[in-house]
C-alpha cells in the first residue's frame, strides 16, 4: 500500500524541470481543439445553410446563439474559472 501511495504522489507532483514544455504542449492542444471546433462549426453551418430554407436556418441561428451563451456561462468554461479563482473579500 505504501508503494502505491508513493507512486501516486510522484505522478501528481509538479516538477519544474519540464513544466514549460508541458505548458506549451497543453496550450498547443488547446489551440488545436479550438481550431477544429471552429472548422467543424463553420462547415456544419455552411451545409445547413444550403439544405434548409431561410426561415428554418434562422431558427438554427437563434438556437446556436442561445447554446453558445449557455456554453460560455457553464461551470466548465474558462470565464467561470476566472470568476471562481478570483479572491473574495
Amino acid at each position: 500500500m505504501a508503494r502505491r501511495d508513493s507512486l501516486l504522489r510522484r505522478s501528481f507532483a509538479l516538477r519544474s524541470d519540464d513544466l514549460g514544455r508541458r505548458v506549451v504542449g497543453g496550450a498547443g492542444y488547446q489551440f488545436l481543439g479550438i481550431g477544429l471546433r471552429t472548422l467543424l462549426t463553420l462547415g456544419s453551418t455552411a451545409i445547413l445553410a444550403r439544405l434548409l430554407s431561410p426561415s428554418d436556418f434562422g431558427y438554427v441561428a437563434m438556437a446556436t446563439v442561445v447554446t453558445e451563451f449557455a456554453g460560455l456561462l457553464s461551470p466548465s468554461s474558462p470565464a467561470c474559472w476566472a470568476r471562481s479563482a478570483s479572491p473574495t473579500s
